[in-house]
């Protein structure tokens, strides 16, 4: 009998000290657990304050980093490269064109962003006409991808200085380019070099195309009206634009004294061959005195 009611006199004081101790901890757990939830949830508020704040600042920064270089930018000198490439667009036959010039960081004074697509021959060809020795114009990446039966063309550029008189307006609406659903017309065939130790040639086109086009070309160039615009001559005569896929067939486009030519490996022009070109960028050639050199990427 004394065992019974010794062990009910435990149990009582067992259910009172859980009333009176375990059941407290347990609302100040979840008290604590309430305040922890909900200063995360500060936190993460905050947080997100923070980003879009750092957001607005940059996007502050960089206007006014691009107006303080529309400021320092020559006068016109904008104006004049979005010009004059519209006016080579508008003469070549690439369509779906969107570009933007900008004013650009010193020491470029305009930053050239375009898009366009064509046939290969078309869009290649725009390419060497904005990359030719004396517009002015520096390519800092080219890309080409294939959309269907049609290439793609995504470039950036850098104008540095003041804009050449090569590479002027020729009195072009910009606004025709657009409304008219895209460009139209033949590009104009490349003028005679004098400075270059090679005669002048189309790098861009098939020697069928070349050959059939040769006997046209001549008295082309013979009509025209104004000179040959003089070459900027370039402190680094071997340098590499950049990497192209064609087909599966990995080429190079490399610019010889101002000249752009694409070339696989094993394929040699002007004395220089390709042997090896890296998927990182870089390209191995032989001169024609024997000795090897590489060509790293473009810096700009």
């Amino acid at each position: 009998m004394k065992v019974r009611v010794a062990g009910l006199a435990l149990l009582l004081l067992a259910m009172a000290l859980y009333v009176a101790g375990a059941v407290r901890l347990e609302s100040q757990a979840a008290a604590a657990s309430d305040e922890y939830r909900q200063a995360r949830d500060r936190r993460r508020d905050a947080r997100s304050r923070l980003a879009q704040l750092e957001r607005r600042e940059a996007a502050r920064a960089r206007a006014i980093a691009i107006l303080a270089a529309a400021r320092n930018a020559p006068a016109g000198g904008v104006r004049e490269v979005r010009r004059g490439i519209v006016d080579l667009v508008t003469r070549s036959s690439v369509a779906g064109v969107r570009l933007g010039v900008r004013p650009g960081r010193p020491p470029a004074s305009a930053a050239v962003a375009l898009s366009a697509e064509g046939s290969f021959a078309d869009v290649m060809s725009l390419a060497r006409e904005l990359s030719r020795a004396g517009r002015g114009l520096v390519l800092g990446r080219v890309r080409l991808e294939a959309r269907s039966s049609r290439v793609g063309l995504d470039l950036e550029a850098s104008g540095l200085g003041s804009v050449p008189p090569s590479f002027r307006s020729r009195g072009v609406n910009p606004r025709s380019l657009f409304e008219a659903g895209g460009p139209s017309g033949s590009p104009a065939p490349p003028a005679a070099d004098p400075d270059l130790p090679w005669p002048a040639r189309d790098p861009f086109r098939y020697a069928e195309e070349h050959r059939q086009g040769a006997a046209s070309a001549a008295p082309a160039i013979k009509a025209a009206s104004s000179p040959a615009p003089v070459p900027v001559p370039s402190t680094d005569p071997l340098r590499l634009i950049g990497v192209v896929r064609k087909g599966g067939t990995v080429k190079a486009a490399v610019s010889l004294w101002g000249e752009t030519v694409v070339m696989a490996e094993g394929e040699e022009s002007r004395g220089y061959k390709v042997l090896s070109i890296d998927e990182e960028g870089s390209v191995r050639l032989r001169g024609p005195d024997g000795s090897e050199l590489t060509l790293p990427p473009s810096s700009f």
